[in-house]
């Protein structure tokens, strides 16, 4: 496996993986599900995420036109002698999750976001115990209606 399949083969499963986490954000390995794919910056703002989601009792549900995707736009670059092993690369993320909300006094939920957020980035991965884990980034675009990364 090269470099490229196995950032984008990890950046996809981090992905899946918070979308998994915010369906039932009170499930007991939450935490240690997202450390598995998410270090430093990038950790802190999935574990700031999941409070809000627990805070205020939302789950998200999957838009069935669009997944949630994580892609690469540009080759990796490996940063020399760094320990761990570190890549930066171009990507684009499509958060499509749907967000639901409680409603008071029922069993019911209701959408409250389900617009579809581009995100185009140049991100930092550090290779810890075989995984690429997200360590962070910076964004060069966001939009919000795209349904591809193309």
């Amino acid at each position: 496996e090269d470099l490229d399949e196995a950032l984008a083969r990890d950046a996809q499963a981090g992905e899946d993986t918070l979308f998994e986490v915010l369906t039932d954000p009170f499930a007991e390995d939450a935490e240690d599900r997202l450390r598995e794919y998410f270090v430093d910056d990038a950790l802190d703002s999935v574990l700031a995420t999941l409070e809000v989601f627990r805070r205020d009792d939302l789950i998200v549900e999957q838009n069935p036109a669009v997944p949630d995707t994580v892609e690469l736009t540009d080759n990796p670059r490996l940063t020399e002698g760094s320990s761990p092993p570190q890549a930066e690369v171009g990507t684009c993320r499509l958060d499509s999750a749907i967000v639901l909300a409680p409603v008071v006094d029922t069993d019911l939920r209701v959408p409250i976001n389900n617009r579809i957020y581009r995100t185009d980035a140049v991100s930092t991965f550090l290779l810890i115990e075989g995984t690429w884990r997200l360590q962070g980034g910076t964004t060069v675009s966001e939009s919000e209606g795209d349904l591809t990364c193309a």
